[in-house]
C-alpha cells in the first residue's frame, strides 16, 4: 500500500537508519532519506488532523445536528481520514 523505502541504485529496499546500501554497497543520500521521512511525516499529520477535524467538529455542533449524525460523522472521519493521509503521500512521492 505505502511506498517502500529503496535504494536509487538498485532499488533494493533499505531502512531509514542507513548509509550504504546492504546489497550494491553504495553510499545513500542523507537528502533523498530525509525526502522520504519528511513525506511520511507530513502524511500522518495530515490523515491524523483530519481525523481530529472530524472528532472536534461535530461535537461543536452537537446541538444543531444531533446525536445520532455526530456518531455516524465521527465514524466516517476514521476512513477519510486514512483516505487522506494515503492520497498525500501517494501524490508527494510522484
Amino acid at each position: 500500500m505505502a511506498k517502500k523505502l529503496t535504494c536509487p541504485e538498485c532499488n533494493q529496499p533499505i531502512t531509514p537508519k542507513t548509509t550504504k546500501c546492504p546489497h550494491c554497497k553504495r553510499k545513500v543520500s542523507q537528502k533523498y532519506l530525509h525526502n522520504y521521512l519528511k513525506i511520511v511525516s507530513i502524511s500522518w499529520f495530515v490523515g491524523l488532523g483530519c481525523f481530529l477535524l472530524f472528532l472536534i467538529i461535530p461535537f461543536i455542533f452537537y446541538d444543531y445536528i444531533g446525536g445520532k449524525w455526530t456518531g455516524i460523522i465521527v465514524l466516517s472521519g476514521i476512513p477519510i481520514s486514512i483516505l487522506v493521509g494515503y492520497l498525500t503521500r501517494k501524490l508527494m512521492f510522484k
